[in-house]
């Protein structure tokens, strides 16, 4: 499965980018700051400096997963390049050994 298959797969089942609007903000903000079990919520793991919580939705065929991590001494901004910078989180993150790509606009990108 290449690129050029991705590209044409993503394109067939991806409605176009239509930007992130206030609600969509609002609503990832609710999740984010929500751990209730009454919400869907589950804490699926638990370290000394992380936790991972796992949300079903349902009519959804992913659900969501959010983390929280605890860095001493690693600045936020740090953080972010680590995450963003694809080169450098390729020597990192070893559940991306390829990033590829797929589109590139002004405000973001789409990869596999």
């Amino acid at each position: 499965m290449g690129p050029r298959f991705l590209r044409r797969f993503t394109k067939s089942v991806t409605a176009p980018y239509r930007g992130f609007s206030e609600e969509d903000l609002q609503k990832v903000l609710h999740d984010e700051s929500s751990n209730s079990p009454e919400e869907g919520w589950s804490l699926a793991s638990r370290s000394q400096f992380t936790e991972v919580w796992r949300k079903h939705c349902p009519n959804e065929t992913v659900q969501l997963i959010k983390g929280f991590l605890h860095l001493p001494g690693v600045l936020p901004e740090d953080v972010v390049k680590m995450i963003h910078d694809l080169e450098l989180r390729k020597r990192w993150d070893t559940q991306f050994p390829v990033i590829d790509v797929l589109e590139e606009h002004p405000t973001h990108r789409v990869v596999y």
